[in-house]
């Protein structure tokens, strides 16, 4: 019996296997007959070839796009419709039937229909750039400007490793003449992404903003390094510049006046005489890495705030007292802030990337922050009138003088 039994299931096997293969042998030779009539451009009798194969394999979604293709071909929007949206029905994950329905859609002059389809696509693909971008796109062509742009300003949000975002919001900003909010949304995204695309945007869009220097040492800093005594000196101009070093004499050390020294992305400029007195001249220098300005009179830093791509600060020797919005420099790890006047260094834990800081020799009494700055690899506070010691002894610091 139970012979039998076995012998019974190896026969239905064989004959399900016979009709699968017949099945799949059957489909490859209309697909191959198929493919012929296209290249024929007897794109109806395609068509009808390529609905054959999807009788035979519903799940085969090259059928379905070949199918549309002939439809189209043949002027037959109607039917090409139809296979569009059943590819949509059956597989209503695939992402590229929902674009071919939004290209159609527009080609045909739907823009409403488009513009429905592209906004449950941001629903339904979070993960595509395609639903917002197209939809940004209807919005602005229906000069609704405003719906474009939070469209966009969505795209940041929800995928902010996505360079698309940051490009087609710049757009928007540039073409409303707001050029500087264009470049800082483009020196964000090439600060996230690292993407060559919204570097180059920047650039492209950088061209058009002047510099406006109100430190006479600075500019001349800056012209000789781009060899422009004279003319105007554009945001584009100095895009390419991630590091600056200017040294100028420490009041502490008068004897050392030989270290006085300008550095520009490793290349040593000519000395320019006089002190720097304001930073407002860096605040477009919205890619800049690196910044040293020691041993200058400078008492501001909020022109910095505006640059986030900034890693590494070092102004010791300065007239600073107030670090209030130094939490913006998001990417900063290093920082340096040596003799000058800083009694209040509780933005500080506001800084979730900072490695190493020093603030030696300044009027610091309350240190109680440094416990919440987690990530500290280095720490130097010597010679600040810093309460008791029982700070020292909670700190799990690698390298910590004090």
């Amino acid at each position: 019996m139970k012979k039998r039994f076995l012998t019974v299931n190896i026969l239905i096997f064989c004959f399900l296997f016979s009709v699968l293969s017949g099945c799949q042998n059957s489909a490859d030779r209309l697909m191959q007959e198929a493919l012929k009539l296209e290249t024929a451009e007897n794109y109806e009798k395609a068509a009808e070839k390529y609905l054959e194969v999807i009788e035979y394999h519903p799940d085969n979604i090259d059928a379905y796009l070949k199918s549309v293709d002939c439809y189209l071909n043949s002027n037959n929007s109607e039917k090409a419709e139809i296979q569009i949206k059943l590819l949509n029905r059956y597989f209503p994950d695939y992402l590229e039937g929902y674009m071919l329905l939004g290209d159609f859609l527009i080609d045909e002059g739907r823009s409403d229909e488009a513009l429905k389809l592209f906004l449950e696509m941001v629903e339904l693909f979070p993960d595509s750039p395609y639903g917002y971008i197209n939809a940004s796109e209807l919005y602005l062509k229906s000069n609704d400007r405003e719906a474009a742009l939070n469209l966009c300003l969505k795209l940041i949000a929800d995928l902010p490793d996505c360079p698309d975002g940051y490009i087609k919001t710049s757009e928007i900003f540039f073409e409303d003449f707001r050029y500087s909010t264009a470049i800082t949304i483009l020196a964000d995204g090439y600060r996230i992404t690292g993407d060559s695309s919204v570097k180059e945007k920047y650039k492209d869009i950088s061209k058009y903003i002047s510099l406006s220097f109100n430190d006479p040492v600075f500019e001349r800093i800056v012209r000789n390094y781009l060899d422009r005594p004279e003319g105007i000196v554009t945001v584009r101009d100095i895009s390419d510049i991630k590091k600056i070093e200017i040294n100028g004499v420490s009041k502490r050390d008068r004897k050392n006046i030989n270290n006085r020294k300008i550095i520009i992305d490793g290349v040593e400029q000519p000395e320019v005489r006089g002190s720097i007195y304001s930073l407002s001249d860096l605040s477009n220098f919205l890619l800049l890495e690196e910044l040293e300005i020691n041993f200058m009179p400078l008492t501001n830093i909020s022109p910095l705030l505006s640059l986030k791509s900034l890693k590494r600060v070092s102004m010791s020797e300065t007239g600073i007292r107030d670090l209030s919005g130094i939490e913006s420099l998001i990417s900063l790890k290093e920082l340096k802030l040596d003799y000058s006047e800083i009694s209040d260094i509780s933005p500080l834990k506001k800084l979730p990337n900072l490695k190493r800081l020093s603030f030696a020799g300044n009027r610091v009494k309350d240190a109680e922050v440094l416990k919440s700055i987690k990530g500290l690899e280095f720490l130097d506070i010597r010679d600040n009138p810093i309460k008791g010691n029982s700070l020292f002894d909670e700190l799990s610091i690698s390298e910590f003088l004090y």
